[in-house]
């Protein structure tokens, strides 16, 4: 079998969605999630991190640029026939999913496919239970803005005390922020209390 033959064979086609298919989407933003089209056809307003909406295919692909940054992630799909990873394909976030599906949920390529559910809590558990080599590793992949934003999250809950994921966020921030990174969140959540 030759190279282009073998890279074909392992490559899924993408699958023609319907656009009436129901898909959940997530809020992984921590923090209100709110959205309004131009026209005025699609409201959502997601109050917390973790909250759920169902849109349409079709009104799923004028979220684009919110799931291509992570804070909307799919979370299932209602049809028999049609995976995550269809949509996924269909709305070509393949390597954004990689990510999120392998370097984030351990997941293998070859188990994508058959994964029907990622549930709101599933990134914070990853973050919790990552060891440090693979805490960095979420931190170089496309949703690293929003593993910080879930770290830090987890922090203020007094979730995360692991402090090689402290070091390796601060290493995130940019030259002269990194030594006061957290004690300028520690003040803004005494700041916050009442």
């Amino acid at each position: 079998m030759s190279r282009k033959e073998e890279v074909t064979t392992k490559r899924r086609k993408r699958k023609l969605v319907d656009k009436d298919v129901e898909v959940v989407v997530i809020n992984n933003a921590k923090g209100m999630f709110v959205y309004e089209s131009k026209n005025g056809d699609l409201s959502i307003e997601l109050s917390n991190f973790g909250e759920t909406e169902y849109v349409t295919y079709g009104e799923l692909r004028k979220l684009k640029p919110f799931l291509a940054n992570g804070q909307l992630v799919i979370s299932e799909v209602n049809d028999d026939d049609t995976t995550i990873m269809d949509v996924v394909r269909g709305m070509r976030l393949t390597k954004l999913y990689d990510d999120i599906l392998g370097t984030v949920l351990g997941y293998d390529p070859e188990e994508f496919d058959n994964v029907d559910l990622i549930e709101s809590t599933d990134i914070e558990d990853a973050v919790l239970e990552s060891d440090e080599d693979e805490f960095a590793d979420m931190l170089k992949s496309k949703v690293r803005s929003r593993i910080i934003e879930i770290t830090v999250g987890l922090y203020k809950d007094r979730r995360l005390s692991d402090r090689d994921k402290i070091e390796l966020i601060e290493e995130t921030r940019p030259e002269g922020e990194q030594e006061t990174f957290w004690s300028d969140i520690n003040a803004s959540m005494k700041f916050g209390r009442k």
